[in-house]
């Protein structure tokens, strides 16, 4: 019997400095007048090492880990229930995972917490629009950045996975006016990961009905893998450790 040989290929990944989603000098959609209180990026105290998070996010970027050989590339939403961001265990470690499989990926830090929803506007308005706006922009540097834009899927973990279901649903029009070139990109993921979603369920409540998420799917939806666990024993001691982290005053 011959010997079966795999060749693997060499991936050589490189991390950009983060990239500004909304323009300059202009007022960022959504914010109307909000205020929190300063960004920062703290780690965590807990003893399950959940690395740093993210508070008082008001500038949202996308940063760039990009392999040299690959040609598609994924949009990364860490979760955190829309009040932070999980940036290490659910953002950069997975950024890193996917660069190991030959996919270039885009971190996206996104604004939390919740601003108030405008009157008409879905909930958690402002984090689908800094979705939205990262599908544009990606594909805007899609070139630049050596992947293909018809390539480009959009994960999210927790309330990143809901993100990623409000994003599938609502992709055919924006929730802000144009702001440049990069909203002329379609902002329909080419694929949907939703790994353990959160609050696609009224009340977070299996019992209730489902959210406006899951009523806009149709043939054009884009293909969705979805991860749930049933049995995480998990839950209450995280919720329960949570008042023992340190974080800054809103």
């Amino acid at each position: 019997m011959r010997p079966i040989i795999i060749a693997l290929a060499c991936v050589r990944a490189q991390q950009l400095d983060p990239v500004l989603l909304w323009p300059s000098g202009k007022p960022i959609p959504g914010e109307n007048n909000f205020k929190c209180g300063p960004e920062a990026l703290i780690n965590s105290t807990t003893q399950y090492n959940w690395g740093r998070r993210y508070y008082n996010v008001t500038t949202p970027t996308l940063t760039p880990f990009l392999v040299s050989n690959g040609t598609a590339a994924v949009v990364i939403a860490p979760g955190g229930g829309y009040q932070h961001l999980a940036w290490d265990d659910e953002g950069l470690r997975v950024a890193q995972r996917f660069n190991e499989m030959g996919v270039s990926a885009l971190v996206l830090k996104y604004r939390v917490p919740l601003r108030p929803d405008s009157a008409g506007f879905p909930w958690a308005s402002v984090p689908l629009m800094d979705a939205q706006r990262a599908m544009g922009v990606a594909r805007e540097n899609a070139r630049a950045w050596g992947f293909n834009a018809s390539k480009l899927g959009f994960i999210g973990f927790s309330a990143g996975g809901h993100l990623s279901a409000h994003l599938a649903t609502t992709y055919r029009s924006r929730l802000y006016p144009r702001q440049d070139p990069a909203d002329d990109h379609s902002c329909r993921p080419d694929v949907s990961l939703l790994i353990y979603p959160w609050m696609l369920l009224a009340g977070n409540n299996k019992s209730s009905t489902s959210l406006s998420e899951w009523l806009n799917v149709t043939a054009d939806t884009p293909p969705t893998f979805i991860a749930q666990n049933m049995d995480d024993t998990t839950l209450v001691k995280k919720l329960l450790l949570e008042k023992q982290n340190t974080r800054p005053q809103v």
